[in-house]
């Protein structure tokens, strides 16, 4: 049966689907249908919507509510000098040592780091480094913040799948994150480099950088883009990167030598702003 269902996906139009749902998702629906589709939602998948900034009925699309904001304050930032934090709400899936260019999706199924970012000089830095993969499942916050403050050096699209990112198919094909649509941002700190991949996925309608608004993802015709910045822009440990809208997986990428991972433990769920890896001294 689980063969079936990975061929399946790997048959469907899940691109063009996903297209279509980015489209229906920022469309002004009837108030009376928003809120019963609100509903259901919420119930379904347990949503705090307490910790929303709006209140429920104050959303005029799905999509302003999936790319939901949290009331301020609600997350604090961990200010300690060596402290990594969690870029996003989410559930860890893995992490670890990069071990033969290889990172482990879920126990049993691996990815390619090779295949995940497109620099040639900086799959070279984070060979033998550290990775922390975070899931975000649909009732989290869907917007991504900086784990660490530095440069920002620059960032690469890749175009791809757009497989769901489930248990299932996380544990059911090889390389998902690496086929899967994909944008990396580098991150030039005192410490090293530090990328955080942000992985598109089944029904996400894009994913959106607040350092360029001209990045356009989930497209039929996309082409793969690498800018890299010659006047560096100064980034905030916490400060908001930008957002899913719908949720998926981030990747986290470290330079060999360069940080402690002890804090962490499979299926450990995740607050944005919290520590999870402390640089090392």
């Amino acid at each position: 049966m689980n063969e079936i269902i990975v061929f399946l996906l790997k048959v469907l139009p899940l691109n063009i689907l996903s297209l279509l749902f980015g489209v229906i998702a920022s469309l002004n629906l009837p108030k009376p249908l928003l809120k019963v589709i609100f509903h259901f939602y919420v119930i379904h998948y347990n949503v705090k919507t307490s910790e929303a900034e709006k209140n429920l009925e104050e959303y005029k699309t799905i999509n302003e509510f999936f790319t939901r904001k949290l009331k301020p304050g609600l997350r604090p930032i961990d200010n300690g000098t060596t402290s990594i934090v969690s870029p996003v709400d989410g559930k860890v899936l893995s992490f670890g040592k990069i071990t033969d260019n290889t990172l482990e999706q879920v126990k049993g199924m691996t990815t390619n780091m090779q295949d995940l970012i497109d620099i040639p000089g900086y799959k070279s830095r984070f060979s033998g480094g550290n990775y922390i993969i975070i899931y975000l499942s649909p009732r989290d916050y869907h917007r991504i913040h900086y784990p660490v403050s530095g440069k920002l050096s620059g960032y690469s699209y890749i175009p791809g799948k757009l497989f769901p990112v489930n248990y299932f198919a996380v544990s059911s094909i090889k390389n998902l994150f690496s086929v899967n649509e994909r944008v990396a941002t580098y991150i030039e700190t005192k410490n090293g480099l530090c990328s955080l991949i942000k992985v598109g996925a089944t029904n996400v309608g894009s994913i959106v950088v607040n350092y360029d608004s001209s990045l356009k993802t989930n497209k039929l015709f996309s082409k793969g883009t690498t800018q890299l910045y010659t006047t560096t822009q100064e980034v905030k440990k916490g400060e908001e990167l930008g957002r899913f809208e719908m949720g998926s997986t981030v990747i986290l990428l470290f330079e060999k030598d360069k940080t402690h991972l002890e804090k962490l433990s499979r299926n450990q769920l995740l607050q944005f702003g919290e520590s999870i890896a402390e640089w090392v001294k």
